[in-house]
């Protein structure tokens, strides 16, 4: 494959160096004294130009499902021999016969059968063994319920359990799944547990998970602890990497902070210690500033830390990749990944999702997996943060983008990478979206199969994907289950899916109960009334004609201190419209005005216009009404509103006749 056949793989500039950032093929360079790396003219791609045979592609086509890998299972022994389970001991023996053989679907599938039932008579080590294979193939949430477990059956879990759990949950990078926080806690019993017991590393893992959710304070004292420990032990501070890592934990949470200043008092407090930075420490600041937008002194580190004797590794350009392309100067991101190839230095998978980040942003899906392809040739094994780039790429087009995501799903089961919650909910909620929802509870049903558990946004998806199949009773039923889930929490999203759900389905009465729970639960947590679900049951109400009830909704919704939104007021005038409740309707347009909403005021004049016969009708009969006593409240009658409403819209009138 030529080089000219792949224009996106961009020839290093002639001088050598990086270009500049903002500077975009202006042959503007990083000079020798600027950046420390030099790239010869011309250098080849290396492995990147591997050429890609059927052998070395894997998952291209669609593929069998990990869930679908594991509806029978099968339980060997390690000489492939089948073993029965019909006891707790057999159950034991299996276990740990599928945990030794590194068969976790298997394993996690024959656990979740039998431990109800059997739990008590697992072994401690079968336990242990699972809630390992749980942490190294990404499900956090069964790790989390084999711990539980363990502690059920009467286990005391020892520090190498805590720390070994601990440490995968603090590792988790997506935001909001709540596992660090899980970390921290569990931190905090093995505190209470063994704390007198808790050597360095057992402590180093307590700053781990105190970092994680922020508590710089508390992991400063741990490693003031330390420091005494190694004081009262007679030691010296040496320039062991054990010692360095110690501070790297510290001062790779105060670059999640992007607090330099704290970052750098480590940095001082290291070399009085005699204690030797790593090329992690340096990576540290060197991704602080990234993250604050600060990429030239991110280069000026990497340059400290040569001036060290430290050589960058992966992790040091990748960073500088990521500043590149958070600045969209994608140009300078790729020289960064070939000035690293050409230093020998293999990339991480992190690496190639960076890269694939940088070929979708630039609109490159045909090099997105072309570089995917490239790690499975190179032995990589993609991350779930690598799909999940594919993914949410994927999904952001429309219905027909939903097949290519549902592919690259099942390339990800077949590279033994676990899909998340979240990673399910993304496709979920996209099915939904693009007008999917049976798609929707296929997936779920592999979220189940593949062992995760379900969180609120998943049952709150569910819900909405119910209701859009007009299948009430699963929508009742999926709300539920949410309630009863000990792993998912019930918030006011979920109580909004389902006002809809009653609302979509015409059950108002249902509806309006529903939303008083929606308002109670609301109000519960100090937040105002829910505008999703009394948008929902005007939606409800505006379907069926209903304009009383409608009108209704907005005043109590008003009432209770909520602020009307555009699209619930731009509903009611339509239906005031349509049903000829043109004062209603004049409300509801000044109400608009008063939020600053645009009216489109060429959508009614053009109703008015073709149907105006109809209109008529509708005018004389109010009329006769008014005359009968049926008047506004204020003199005015409905025909004189339908004059002012016209007015209002510009059209011929006799409001001021």
């Amino acid at each position: 494959m030529s080089m000219s056949a792949r224009p996106w793989m961009i020839n290093a500039c002639g001088s050598g160096g990086l270009v500049r950032a903002g500077h975009h093929g202006t042959g503007t360079t990083w000079g020798t004294s600027r950046f420390p790396f030099s790239l010869p003219a011309n250098v080849p791609l290396s492995h990147l130009e591997v050429e890609i045979t059927k052998n070395t592609v894997r998952g291209r086509a669609t593929v069998a499902t990990l869930a679908a890998q594991d509806t029978e299972v099968s339980t060997c022994d390690r000489k492939g021999r089948t073993a029965e389970v019909t006891d707790g001991s057999s159950f034991d023996a299996a276990l740990r016969a599928l945990c030794d053989s590194k068969q976790y679907g298997k394993a996690w599938n024959l656990y979740r059968m039998h431990a109800g039932e059997w739990v008590q008579h697992l072994s401690y080590n079968s336990l242990q063994g699972l809630l390992s294979q749980c942490l190294r193939n990404g499900n956090l949430a069964a790790a989390v319920t084999v711990f539980e477990d363990m502690k059920s059956a009467g286990f005391r879990p020892n520090k190498v359990t805590f720390s070994m759990l601990i440490s995968g949950l603090c590792k988790q990078r997506r935001k909001g799944s709540g596992f660090k926080e899980v970390g921290y806690k569990y931190w905090k019993e093995l505190d209470r547990n063994h704390g007198s017991e808790l050597d360095a590393a057992a402590l180093r893992i307590g700053m781990q998970a105190c970092v994680a959710v922020g508590k710089m304070r508390e992991a400063e004292e741990i490693l003031d602890l330390i420091e005494r420990l190694d004081s009262n032990e007679g030691k010296r501070a040496t320039t062991s990497n054990q010692d360095a890592r110690t501070y790297n934990i510290l001062i790779n949470g105060y670059a999640k902070e992007r607090n330099t200043a704290a970052i750098e008092a480590l940095f001082r407090r290291m070399l009085t210690l005699n204690i030797r930075p790593t090329i992690i420490t340096y990576n540290a600041l060197v991704s602080s500033h990234v993250k604050s937008g600060r990429v030239d002194e991110a280069v000026l580190m990497i340059e400290r830390a040569k001036g060290a004797g430290i050589a960058p590794d992966a992790w040091t350009y990748t960073s500088l990749m990521k500043g590149y392309i958070n600045m969209s100067d994608f140009t300078a991101a790729k020289t960064v990944w070939r000035v690293m190839l050409s230093s020998g230095i293999k990339p991480t998978p992190v690496s190639y999702s960076v890269m694939i980040d940088c070929a979708i942003q630039e609109g490159d899906m045909t090099q997105a997996h072309h570089l995917l392809d490239i790690m499975h040739a190179q032995g990589e094994r993609p991350s779930a943060i690598t799909f999940n780039t594919l993914l949410r790429a994927s999904v952001a087009g429309d219905h027909s983008s939903l097949g290519e995501a549902m592919r690259i799903l099942d390339q990800m089961e077949e590279a033994n990478v676990i899909p998340a919650t979240d990673t399910f909910n993304m496709l979920m909620s996209a099915a939904v979206s693009l007008g999917d929802p049976f798609l929707t509870e296929d997936i779920y049903n592999r979220l189940v199969r593949t062992g995760q558990h379900a969180n609120g946004f998943t049952y709150t998806i569910l819900i909405q994907a119910y209701a859009r199949q007009a299948d009430l009773k699963s929508a009742v039923a999926a709300f539920e289950k949410l309630s009863k889930d000990r792993h998912a929490d019930l918030d006011i999203a979920a109580y909004n899916a389902m006002v809809d759900a009653f609302a979509r389905s015409g059950e108002m009465q249902a509806a309006e109960r529903m939303l008083q729970r929606a308002c109670s639960f609301a109000a519960s947590l100090g937040t105002g009334p829910p505008v999703e679900a009394f948008g929902a049951v005007v939606t409800g109400y505006v379907r069926l004609k209903s304009v009383n009830a409608a009108v209704n909704t907005v005043r109590k919704f008003h009432s209770l201190g909520g602020q009307p939104d555009a699209q619930m007021l731009d509903q009611l005038v339509d239906l005031c419209v349509r049903t000829g409740e043109y004062k209603v309707a004049m409300q509801a347009v000044r109400a608009l005005e008063l939020v600053g909403a645009e009216v489109d005021k060429e959508k009614y004049k053009k109703y008015l216009l073709g149907k105006e016969e109809e209109i008529r009708n509708i005018a004389r009969q109010r009329e006769r009404q008014d005359f009968l006593g049926d008047d506004r409240g204020d003199g005015e009658t409905n025909n004189s509103s339908l004059e002012r409403f016209k007015f209002w819209l510009g059209l011929p009138n006799t409001y001021y006749r």
